[in-house]
């Protein structure tokens, strides 16, 4: 299974639906949730999956042009809950979710640019954060997360650290545009007891996150 790397800020895609019904029509409950989306070998989403590892079929018909067929997506989804236990898919916006990489990987040295952090959390196998970046839309953002070599800890545990790359490109302040992303795990090796530490430099300094596995 595939997943497509994004790397630049507003790379995320929302995809919307609506529908009409009659004034007593009784609307089930809107629920939102981080989640992974499937597709199918026609690049139409087909599932989605909770960070509780609840799996839903998706009843909508749900595409857009760039999506690759048989992959895997870390979104936000809000949907309804269908009687048959399926998925009704309102609104589907595509997350900034490229795996950690060294900091060799960026040829023009790290950039941690600061942003403004609203929240972050463990969901899943994921770190998730939704910050505001201030742009003026003028050159394009770069976001991405930095591993750090592992290291062990006083009680023999596995502990990697991670921080927020984003270079802002010279782009000038003018307002805040808000932006989800989602730190995937997978790839770090880590076991049960062992520590992330995740590091964003943000306006009021350099904040560091605790979580353990």
């Amino acid at each position: 299974m595939k997943r497509r790397v994004v790397e630049l800020l507003f790379g995320f895609v929302l995809l919307g639906l609506s529908a009409c019904h009659g004034d007593d029509y009784h609307y089930p409950d809107l629920l939102t949730e981080v989640v992974e989306a499937d597709t199918d070998s026609n690049s139409q989403f087909c599932t989605v999956r909770t960070d509780n590892q609840i799996e839903y079929r998706i009843v909508n018909q749900l595409t857009f042009e760039d999506g690759r067929r048989d992959s895997t997506y870390r979104a936000r989804c809000r949907f309804v809950v269908t009687d048959d236990g399926a998925a009704e898919v309102m609104s589907l916006q595509l997350l900034i979710s490229p795996h950690p990489v060294f900091p060799s990987h960026f040829t023009n040295g790290l950039k941690t640019d600061p942003v403004k952090l609203t929240s972050i959390w463990m969901g899943g196998n994921y770190i998730n954060l939704r910050v505001g970046v201030m742009t003026k839309s003028e050159r394009p953002h770069r976001l991405h997360f930095v591993k750090g070599e592992p290291c062990t800890t006083a009680t023999g545990g596995k502990c990697v650290d991670i921080q927020l790359y984003h270079d802002s490109n010279g782009d000038s302040e003018a307002y805040t545009q808000e932006a989800y992303l989602s730190c995937p795990l997978s790839s770090l090796d880590l076991a049960a007891g062992d520590s992330i530490y995740f590091s964003v430099h943000t306006y009021d300094g350099i904040k560091t996150f605790g979580f353990a596995r």
